[in-house]
């Protein structure tokens, strides 16, 4: 099961879904993992409705997003503000790549690795 068949789904299952949001881990580190890993991580990486840098930025530290995998949520962990930069994460993973890229849809940005999840809870 590839990325693509795993996003396909995902359309499927969430016709109304008209934005989102998806934080971008490095695509190899995806691959590594199994099938049903992988379709659960996805998931999880997605929440629908778009979220802007700025927006998430403006988020109280601990605010709780629900992700497209059932029952879990993500929350914003950090916001550090000097004088070049804003960083923020989200589950304790820093967005390295804010609004990488963007449309009136969705917005990805690039994240420093997987959320890590409780896979024996899922």
């Amino acid at each position: 099961m590839g990325i693509g068949c795993v996003l396909d789904g995902i359309i499927k299952d969430h016709p109304k879904l008209h934005t989102m949001t998806i934080f971008a881990p490095h695509v190899i580190e995806i691959m590594e993992m199994g099938p049903s890993v992988v379709h659960q991580l996805l998931r999880y990486h997605i929440v629908p409705k778009k979220h802007s840098f700025k927006h998430l930025a403006s988020m109280p530290e601990g605010a709780s997003i629900m992700t497209l995998c059932p029952g879990k949520v993500i929350q914003t962990t950090g916001t550090v503000v000097n004088v070049s930069d804003e960083l923020l994460s989200i589950n304790r993973v820093e967005i390295t790549s804010p609004d990488l890229l963007s449309s009136r849809s969705f917005v990805v940005h690039g994240i420093a690795r997987a959320f890590a999840m409780d896979w024996a809870a899922s």
